[in-house]
């Protein structure tokens, strides 16, 4: 998982490579001249405030340039204009600092074996839609992902998911020790909706190496990124 392509802003210079969520490659670009900016007009009646203090709302269309796929994405969010440290008078002055706050469709974080269970991929998928939106709710998308995977791989129905991972526990030791960290963070965002974006992808980046091991044929465990996890209980 390439973490740079998950930071929570971009400059419309200088936009990420998202992987398109039709093909999985890193083909997205933004369609020229698609990037839209409004503010709201209250701010044009306070003499104090510039254009540089505005809060603007932005939409921009990104594209597949692969031909075969060509894909479509819409994203929108918050902007904020600041000078780009050019001549003052130039038009290029001054440049939009853009802040996603929704994608559709969503934009695949990690990469998901064709063999994964489709209702895993359906909540993993939701959870990908959901980390512009809202960090606690994506958490718990995470969360029933491991659910859904338990039922694929036959473990029973308990009081709670923490007793469904320790009866998976004499089966699979290491890949329990990643659905309780899993479990962690989806409970931080079920009960307290607080997880930190660093949280949120410490943990897609143990389940894509979990989903590769378990349906990918791959084994290559992130063991300190797990006990960071679990340290920090999900926060």
């Amino acid at each position: 998982m390439n973490r740079e392509l998950w930071k929570d802003n971009y400059l419309e210079s200088n936009p990420p490579f998202w992987p398109c969520p039709a093909c999985g490659r890193e083909t997205l670009q933004p369609i020229p001249k698609s990037l839209v900016t409004a503010v709201p007009s209250g701010y044009r009646l306070d003499p104090d405030i510039t254009p540089v203090d505005y809060e603007y709302r932005f939409n921009q269309f990104f594209q597949c340039v692969i031909k075969e796929c060509g894909d479509v994405i819409c994203v929108s969010g918050s902007a904020a204009l600041n000078r780009s440290g050019g001549d003052a008078s130039s038009d290029d002055a001054f440049i939009f600092t853009l802040y996603p706050r929704n994608i559709y469709r969503g934009l695949p974080i990690i990469a998901c074996p064709m063999v994964t269970p489709e209702a895993a991929k359906r909540a993993l998928e939701s959870a990908c839609t959901l980390f512009w939106v809202d960090l606690g709710s994506c958490a718990n998308k995470l969360r029933i992902s491991v659910e859904r995977i338990l039922d694929e791989l036959g473990i029973p129905e308990a009081r709670n998911l923490n007793e469904r991972i320790k009866t998976f526990e004499k089966i699979d030791a290491d890949h329990a020790e990643t659905f309780h960290a899993l479990r962690e963070v989806g409970n931080v965002g079920s009960h307290r909706g607080d997880n930190t974006r660093e949280t949120i992808l410490d943990a897609f980046e143990v389940f894509e190496d979990a989903l590769r091991d378990l349906f990918g044929g791959q084994k290559d465990r992130i063991e300190s990124l797990k006990k960071k996890i679990r340290t920090s209980r999900g926060i």
